[in-house]
């Protein structure tokens, strides 16, 4: 899903500066099999996105990186209705979107949000 030349900017994104090799595990191994310090690792990026908007995270997706829907859709296992969204805008890499400034100010989640994540932690729950 993303090159090696543009994980930086992922990685740059998230304020994320340890070391984490990925490639030493074939595509679709579950996050159990992985290494305890490799998932640590994990949950702290995925921890550092939730700081994000699904707005910013789109815009990031489309606008730094430059994925495309086909691209995202093709590396996930399990759609989501939260993938879902985040796709929907990414059709041929275009930008839909006007990149706003960041600003500090804490949002709270949309009723949709918050049933969207509820609906993915369910199961774990």
């Amino acid at each position: 899903l993303l090159r090696l030349d543009k994980r930086h900017l992922l990685f740059e994104k998230i304020n994320f500066n340890d070391e984490i090799n990925l490639a030493r595990y074939q595509k679709g191994t579950t996050f159990e099999a992985m290494s305890s310090v490799d998932r640590e690792q994990m949950l702290l990026m995925v921890s550092r996105l939730f700081e994000f908007t699904m707005d910013e995270i789109r815009q990031f997706l489309m606008l730094d990186l430059q994925i495309t829907k086909k691209s995202l859709l093709s590396q996930i296992l399990t759609t989501s209705r939260t993938i879902n969204f985040l796709a929907n805008d990414l059709d041929n890499g275009i930008a839909k979107i006007v990149l706003a400034d960041r600003t500090s100010v804490i949002r709270p989640r949309t009723k949709d949000e918050v049933e969207a994540l509820m609906e993915e932690i369910s199961p774990y729950i």
